[in-house]
């Protein structure tokens, strides 16, 4: 099975061309909106229409995912007590065919980028939801950081869960968990 990559970034704190450059660096065809509302107020060039012109005029294509991989979705039964469970959304339909989508491109040889507001990725759904999603189907995600450096999945889960995770691997009941 051959090995595929999904970068993934958050613009928080930055501007787009430093954006711009660190998705260059890494060779990103595609950047994928995985915000649920593609808009900033605070941060306007990273509203939809002009982040999709700055990144076409970089050379990089921008699609719109956030109806399936949003971190807020529509569908109220994704929600507990007011906060999303990320194992409900990811056994939803859409956002299986999301992942499919992204699968696909991964099979097509493009070096995707999965984009949203939230600097840093162990507090995103970047790596709760969609991370892990991804990392079950075999595809290796690694998180750019701000500085300029990088995280692989394992390491940025192993500081979202305060490095327990290891301890509820075999546990049937973990599935069932909102991380």
């Amino acid at each position: 099975m051959p090995s595929f990559r999904i970068y993934t970034i958050g613009y928080g704190g930055r501007t787009i061309d430093e954006i711009v450059s660190q998705l260059n660096e890494k060779g990103v065809h595609f950047v994928i909106d995985v915000r649920s509302f593609p808009s900033s107020r605070y941060h306007p060039d990273f509203s939809r229409v002009p982040l999709s012109i700055s990144l076409r005029d970089a050379g990089i294509g921008y699609g719109f995912m956030g109806k399936e991989l949003g971190g807020r979705p529509d569908d109220d039964s994704c929600y507990d007590n007011n906060h999303v469970n990320y194992m409900k959304v990811r056994a939803k339909p859409f956002f299986q065919e999301g992942i499919a989508r992204l699968h696909t491109a991964c099979e097509r040889g493009y070096i995707v980028c999965l984009m949203c507001a939230e600097a840093k990725p162990e507090q995103c759904h970047r790596s709760g939801m969609i991370g892990e999603a991804l990392a079950e189907e075999g595809i290796e995600v690694e998180h750019l950081l701000n500085d300029g450096r990088s995280m692989s999945q394992e390491k940025v889960m192993n500081i979202r869960t305060g490095g327990q995770e290891e301890l509820f691997d075999d546990v049937p009941w973990r599935k069932d968990l909102s991380i």
